[in-house]
């Protein structure tokens, strides 16, 4: 029995199979192009996630503390997990929202908008969500604590310099 073609499917398309080859196994599949740097180094090894960049803090004009910047998504998504603290700020940028799912560490989290003023600021223990929160541009994570030590509150003005 044939088969119709679907609308909207011109029938001379037809998928092409992949044929086993002589020792019966699949071919590797053709890459679809993309960025190569996604991929393994080697078998085994996972995708290369740069370092964040490295930096220094500032609260309302003082230096407070070292800073990491995490632009790129393997970046943020790696985040801060695997670590049993941080030493200074952790900044992720674009970002609305974060979680501490296996987190070692319990976090103060600010909410920044465009400009660096502190739009809220939450004390996040591990396995929690936050609030997603769609005028911040960033999110400055640090230790539990640290805010009250760099005197951050809601309406300071954050910023960072990286070098």
């Amino acid at each position: 029995m044939v088969r119709p073609p679907r609308p909207g499917r011109d029938p001379r398309h037809r998928r092409r199979r992949r044929k086993p080859d002589v020792q019966g196994g699949l071919p590797p599949r053709r890459s679809r192009g993309g960025d190569s740097r996604s991929r393994p180094a080697r078998p085994g090894a996972g995708p290369v996630v740069r370092q964040p960049d490295l930096g220094r803090l500032y609260v309302d004009g003082r230096e407070v503390a070292a800073v990491e910047l995490a632009r790129s998504n393997a970046q943020k998504r790696r985040g801060l997990l695997g670590r049993d603290g941080v030493a200074g700020g952790f900044v992720l940028q674009p970002c609305h929202q974060v979680h501490t799912f296996r987190m070692r560490f319990a976090l103060d989290v600010a909410y920044l908008d465009r400009a660096g003023r502190v739009l809220v600021t939450r004390s996040m223990p591990p396995g929690r969500i936050g609030p997603l929160l769609l005028r911040s541009r960033s999110i400055l994570e640090a230790e539990a604590g640290a805010f009250e030590g760099w005197g951050l509150a809601t309406g300071s003005t954050v910023t960072w310099q990286l070098g």
